[in-house]
């Protein structure tokens, strides 16, 4: 209540419009009407008249410090706020229902909406499926966090996008939840050109496939039976279906060496001598040879190089053993073991199916990764579906 052209609370108001101190009041008044009008600049103290040094010295260092930090915090709302609003990708927080409290313009390009529809809606409206909501929903409620979970949105347009959304539960300082915070990212393109790129690879494989079978019908039946097998060993450890697939591929070429192979050691009625063996023993440097400059999107030639290693280290060619061969090469490998002893060679005629599985378990943890082997039981238990993949009759 300093008398002149304006009082200190007049002052400190002029001092807040263009400058960032901090304000402390020393004062005589200590009224309620007084007490509010200080309010009205935020404050960081008031000292009443009179007042002592050490109480100034004391409150000074305070606000200095609280000033400081809060200035920290505005900053880094700031900050947040920046990358929020500037992010490429499609951020939103949602209360508990689903409905929108916060969003950037990325997502708001992403569904090709206006800010004030979405503002009226929710999440779940944006779902092309109402099952992929409720997938979705059910995980993020379980665990309070999915990464990279990929959905179908329609935007305004109704165009289908395929995307990606991770999202996670967000708590108040109570630990009471609140809503969610999500950030979704467009992979349409991706995932068209990861389609195309299957079917270009799938077409490289399958013409690999009818070069060997103009030349080997039997290697390539071959190879098509232990995909069929290996196919349902993978399936039976929940794998993927991309990494399925990938076995699969693998599975139909990984004898595509023995292309190098004269025909008639191939096609030898009687036993093999250790010369030919060992030429036989070549195919799998030869396939990775061929295939290790072919840019496929997973490691072909590798899973092929490695389908005769043995889980003790006694295979071929590296001698490598346990987790250092590729579990792709393993499931191969008990799948190819399988099929050769169930089925015809023109040297022999087939041991049987019981023979086959008796040596696998015979073999399990010594040639055969044991849990690969465990797997391959589960899958055919029923031994019809066996003989079927083997188009195999009279047993």
């Amino acid at each position: 209540k300093l008398k002149g052209k304006m009082t200190g609370i007049e002052a400190a108001k002029e001092i807040n419009k263009s400058l960032d101190i901090p304000i402390i009041y020393l004062t005589a008044h200590s009224d309620k009407a007084t007490i509010n009008l200080l309010q009205e600049t935020n404050p960081y103290a008031y000292l009443k008249k009179p007042y002592d040094d050490k109480e100034l010295f004391v409150a000074i260092e305070i606000a200095l410090r609280s000033h400081e930090l809060n200035r920290m915090i505005k900053a880094n709302e700031l900050k947040y706020r920046s990358l929020f609003n500037n992010s490429m990708e499609a951020i939103y927080l949602t209360d508990r229902e689903g409905r929108f409290l916060d969003f950037n313009d990325s997502f708001s390009k992403l569904l090709n909406v206006s800010r004030d529809t979405i503002k009226k809606s929710s999440i779940k409206d944006f779902f092309t499926d109402p099952k992929d909501f409720e997938l979705f929903n059910r995980e993020l409620e379980r665990s309070g966090f999915v990464k990279n979970h990929k959905v179908r949105l329609t935007d305004r347009s109704r165009n289908r996008l395929i995307c990606q959304i991770t999202s996670s539960k967000l708590y108040d300082e109570k630990l009471s939840h609140i809503g969610y915070q999500g950030i979704i990212r467009d992979v349409t393109a991706a995932i068209e050109n990861l389609e195309k790129n299957r079917r270009l690879m799938a077409s490289i494989v399958q013409t690999m496939v009818q070069t060997i079978e103009v030349r080997d019908p039997y290697t390539a039946g071959h190879q098509k039976r232990v995909a069929d097998i290996s196919v349902k060993i993978a399936e039976q450890m929940n794998m993927t279906q991309e990494k399925i697939e990938e076995i699969k591929l693998s599975a139909m070429i990984h004898d595509l060496g023995k292309i190098q192979i004269p025909v008639e050691i191939l096609t030898k009625p009687t036993k093999l001598s250790d010369i030919e063996f060992e030429m036989i023993k070549t195919h799998c440097k030869v396939g990775y040879d061929i295939i290790k400059n072919i840019a496929f999107p997973f490691p072909i030639a590798s899973i092929i190089y490695q389908h005769h290693e043995h889980y003790n280290g006694s295979g071929y060619p590296q001698g490598i053993n346990g987790d250092d061969i590729m579990i792709e090469s393993r499931i191969i490998s008990v799948a190819d073991a399988a099929e050769a002893m169930a089925s015809h060679r023109p040297y022999r005629p087939s041991m049987g199916i019981d023979f086959a599985i008796s040596e696998l378990l015979k073999m399990k943890g010594i040639l055969y990764d044991p849990v690969i082997v465990d797997s391959f039981m589960k899958a055919f238990e029923d031994r019809n579906m066996l003989k079927k993949l083997l188009e195999y009759e009279g047993i």
